[in-house]
């Protein structure tokens, strides 16, 4: 009985092709990568939670939105939250051979621009004056072409949406060495980003919104967001499906 139990759960994650990492890909796939790890969670929003936390679930609403949109070959790549080396998951995630990597991050600001309040009798910090979701590529990725393709298309489908674009301070873009575009807000060049630039195949990195924002925070906590926001990204892959395929031949 134990071995038809595990035969038929192993059965089941091959149809639905959901991979936390290792493992492999018989056809290529769209990779979700949840951003950061349980012990290296990145960000802390204005009320404490941690960035990936909030990576996991949008996440997990992209994934179900790019397989309601037929999209069925798609990994949700360290959902459980593994800690991992840049080049390390660079190296998972290369090993899947998947024919897109979209990576799930959340923003936060330099210290500057932060302020001090109390949430729950801790104290937290936090930004009113920034808000919006980003999209970066990095030049050095070796299909760097079709992935500014990809990622300017899903700024503009998340711009049709009327969903509000991040615009960096003038510090941040310096210091980070970040590339903006002009007339395109919320579309960014950032070429030293790890998984951008080390994935075998087109890769964005999609900043979901500003959690240090008191009111965005709650905006990306609510499910009905979170789908919105994955409707709109797997729209936007389903745009590029044939540009990727034939990429993928």
């Amino acid at each position: 009985m134990a071995r038809v139990l595990f035969l038929s759960v192993c059965f089941i994650l091959l149809l639905n092709n959901a991979t936390v990492f290792g493992g492999e890909s018989t056809t290529s796939a769209i990779l979700v990568d949840v951003g950061h790890s349980r012990s290296q969670s990145g960000a802390v929003s204005a009320r404490g939670r941690t960035e990936f936390e909030f990576n996991r679930d949008m996440a997990r609403a992209i994934t179900a939105a790019l397989r309601r949109n037929g999209i069925q070959n798609v990994i949700l790549f360290n959902e459980e939250g593994a800690n991992m080396s840049i080049a390390e998951r660079v190296r998972r995630i290369n090993a899947l051979q998947p024919l897109l990597v979209i990576s799930i991050h959340h923003n936060s600001l330099f210290p500057k621009y932060l302020k001090n309040w109390s949430w729950q009798g801790k104290p937290r910090r936090y930004c009113e004056k920034y808000r919006g979701a980003s999209v970066y590529f990095s030049q050095e990725n070796d299909f760097a072409g079709q992935s500014r393709a990809i990622a300017a298309d899903l700024r503009l489908q998340m711009a049709k949406a009327g969903m509000n674009l991040h615009q960096h301070p003038e510090l941040e873009l310096r210091k980070k060495d970040i590339v903006a575009f002009p007339g395109q807000a919320g579309l960014y060049r950032y070429d030293s980003l790890g998984v951008l630039r080390g994935a075998d195949c087109p890769a964005v990195l999609l900043e979901c919104g500003m959690i240090v924002n008191r009111d965005e925070e709650l905006l990306l906590r609510d499910k009905a967001y979170q789908r919105k926001l994955a409707a709109v990204v797997a729209k936007s892959v389903k745009n590029q499906l044939k540009l990727l395929e034939t990429i993928g031949k």
